[in-house]
């Protein structure tokens, strides 16, 4: 009967425990990664513009000190 039913070792259970742990880990693990990577697009956003902004402002100190 044991053949048939499968094995009684409680070892499938305890790995099967494990899996559903990792994926949930790994959900976890996505979702704060996303969250980080819409940080990091918003603050290079930010920098991108501080760039920009620091750009605009050495022309007009160049136009002003060549005028």
């Amino acid at each position: 009967m044991k053949a048939l039913v499968g094995s009684w070792d409680a070892a499938p259970h305890k790995l099967l425990a494990e899996i559903t742990a990792l994926r949930s880990k790994v959900a976890q693990l996505k979702a704060e990664n996303e969250g980080l990577q819409a940080e990091n697009a918003m603050l290079r956003g930010l920098v991108d513009a501080d760039d920009h902004a620091g750009v605009e402002m050495v022309a007009e100190n160049l136009a002003t000190a060549s005028a």
